[in-house]
């Protein structure tokens, strides 16, 4: 699973390789705004990447958003990528596991972090 922690809601740099005007979490935002915001543009490990199915949006050590993926793609041409799939809701077991819940990966200077869910308690 990718865990990619978003800092607070602000403007993206101009050349955001998914043309969005604001990236990052606020309080109030939908599970689908977050996920536009949280997606994209990382440095995520290409291959890694490409085996993950949910990512984690992160933000104050805390999940905000689960997101199903379906691929990764390439955003821009220095080598950052983004997913595309859709947030999962409740009901669904990876959001009732993580929704909520502090952050099961490490919270360093990377924003992103891959965690083997397999190891984690139910």
């Amino acid at each position: 699973m990718i865990q990619v922690h978003i800092k607070a809601r602000h403007r993206a740099a101009d050349n955001d390789g998914l043309g969005r005007t604001w990236c990052g979490w606020s309080d109030g935002l939908k599970p689908e705004d977050i996920y536009e915001a949280a997606r994209g543009c990382w440095k995520l490990d290409a291959e890694r990447a490409s085996y993950e199915k949910f990512m984690l949006a992160v933000h104050g050590g805390i999940v905000r958003c689960v997101i199903e993926i379906d691929r990764v793609v390439d955003t821009t041409e220095e080598g950052r990528r983004a997913v595309e799939g859709r947030p999962v809701g409740k009901g669904h077991p990876f959001h009732d596991r993580w929704f909520g819940q502090p952050a099961p990966g490490p919270l360093g200077q990377n924003p992103v972090a891959y965690v083997d869910d397999t190891t984690l308690p139910d």
